[in-house]
């Protein structure tokens, strides 16, 4: 007769230090590989951002661990690289797709180079159109579109409303137009230069904050003086362990508006999103 054997569980301690020793050497490695260029970080990051993404830990570890003091200087350093590596991929895809039809450009097929990067935001952009309840007839606002103007894109492939793109990088604005042009989007999609704590929001049915888009708390305070009554505002932000990759939102950041519903990263997904109500 055979006997199973007993596998005693891995303390939880031990489980967070173990996870702790692999985050600090897969940014080591990138940080190294980062000195040789994109293609090099490209792979090595992709380790810490799996890490990152593995949801190993439980929402409260993760939460608590974004916390410890001893690991601000690791965070730091890994949003560094990860922003590095998300221009470098924006500009990357405009290049990419800049000599091709709309209708390619909007198909998201595992065949496409940037699949997963398109769909993340296929994924993100379609759960927001139904927490801001969007529709064909919504006028949008995105404050912070960078190079790339992915969640336009997606907005007016999914929902067919109108978007406004407004971004204070002169040379985002500037690709972005010319991208949004050659695909044949300008109808729906307009790029501006300006800044989001300026801009006049009372024309919009609904806003989506960027996870970039600085400074927040004077964005957010120029939406709760400009915006009409009946609009609704999504701000993106990261949490848990996804913290590493991008900068969250401050408890304070959203004032005065607070948070009336969200949905939380998971699997490979990047960003949180949050519908904020003054």
């Amino acid at each position: 007769m055979s006997t199973a054997t007993k596998i005693d569980p891995v303390p939880a301690a031990d489980v967070v230090t173990r996870y702790q020793q692999r985050l600090w050497e897969a940014l080591q490695i990138s940080e190294a590989e980062a000195a040789r260029g994109t293609k090099a970080l490209y792979p090595a990051l992709m380790v810490l951002e799996n890490l990152l993404m593995s949801d190993l830990l439980t929402d409260y570890e993760q939460d608590s661990f974004i916390e410890d003091p001893s690991l601000q200087d690791f965070v730091l350093r890994s949003r560094k690289l990860f922003c590095e590596l998300e221009l470098a991929i924006e500009n990357n895809l405009v290049l990419l797709f800049s000599g091709r039809e709309a209708s390619d450009h909007l198909l998201h097929h595992p065949g496409n180079i940037m699949h997963n990067y398109l769909t993340r935001f296929e994924i993100l952009v379609r759960k927001e159109i139904a927490l801001a309840a969007i529709t064909p007839g919504s006028h949008i606002l995105m404050i912070g579109s960078g190079y790339f103007p992915s969640t336009a894109i997606e907005l007016a492939g999914q929902a067919g409303c109108r978007i406004d793109c407004v971004d204070f990088v002169a040379e985002a604005v500037a690709m972005s137009r010319k991208f949004i042009a050659k695909i044949g989007l300008d109808d729906r999609i307009t790029i501006i230069h300006g800044r989001g704590e300026e801009r006049d929001c009372g024309q919009y049915d609904a806003v989506l904050v960027g996870c970039l888009a600085q400074p927040k708390r004077e964005i957010m305070a120029n939406l709760a003086a400009t915006a009409a009554p009946h609009c609704r505002v999504v701000c993106r932000t990261t949490l848990g362990a996804r913290s590493f990759m991008w900068k969250p939102v401050g408890p304070n950041e959203l004032e005065p508006y607070r948070p009336v519903r969200s949905f939380r990263a998971t699997g490979t997904q990047h960003l949180s999103s949050m519908l904020v109500r003054l």
